[in-house]
């Protein structure tokens, strides 16, 4: 199973490399523990690879019937990803982000790309990471921008940051992403008082 806090990994079998794209592809605006848990048991009634399990509920009919069984949410979206990654033929340990994006999108390829693959510098542009931009004096959208020229600004303004920080994007990503949590967390707890 998934575990957010630990998501980057350069050394994943083929299966925790398909599985790991599914997560990536489900925890889009969700909450990651919850989608996490979601993944596991949606996998967890086959033996088979995450991709070829997809393929067999489409070919069966029954994708979006296991997606509902978990209660994953965003049925249509993720009904439509899932069929377009599992029946693309992509090696995962080498597909280009141009390629990745086209079918999950630039934020999802690139989270994907970075937490998998050692070396791969780019920006996962979700509300954290914008949110964090702003605090660093770069004016960021709240949300991910479409537009991809758009994206490629604010990717590129991660990374000089990176690199005048010596950081590592991934290290730095999931950095921000556990501060927000905590800062989350903690202000769930004192209203709840």
């Amino acid at each position: 199973m998934i575990i957010p806090t630990e998501v980057t990994n350069f050394n994943r079998t083929d299966y925790e490399l398909q599985e790991f794209l599914l997560f990536c592809i489900v925890v889009a605006g969700k909450h990651s523990q919850q989608q996490a848990k979601k993944l596991g048991e949606f996998l967890s009634v086959t033996e088979e690879s995450p991709f070829q399990f997809v393929r067999d509920a489409v070919d069966a009919g029954s994708l979006r019937g296991h997606l509902e069984r978990v209660k994953m949410g965003q049925y249509g979206r993720i009904t439509k990803v899932f069929e377009e990654v599992a029946t693309a033929i992509i090696d995962l340990r080498n597909v280009s982000v141009a390629i990745l994006q086209n079918i999950v999108g630039f934020k999802t390829s690139r989270f994907f790309l970075m937490h998998s693959r050692q070396g791969f510098r780019c920006a996962t542009l979700d509300t954290h990471i914008l949110a964090w931009l702003n605090t660093q004096g770069i004016v960021a959208p709240k949300s991910t921008p479409t537009n991809l020229n758009k994206y490629l600004t604010l990717e590129a303004k991660y990374l000089e940051i990176c690199n005048e920080r010596g950081l590592d994007p991934a290290a730095l990503d999931l950095e921000i992403w556990k501060s927000r949590q905590a800062r989350v967390t903690a202000k769930e707890i004192s209203t709840a008082a």
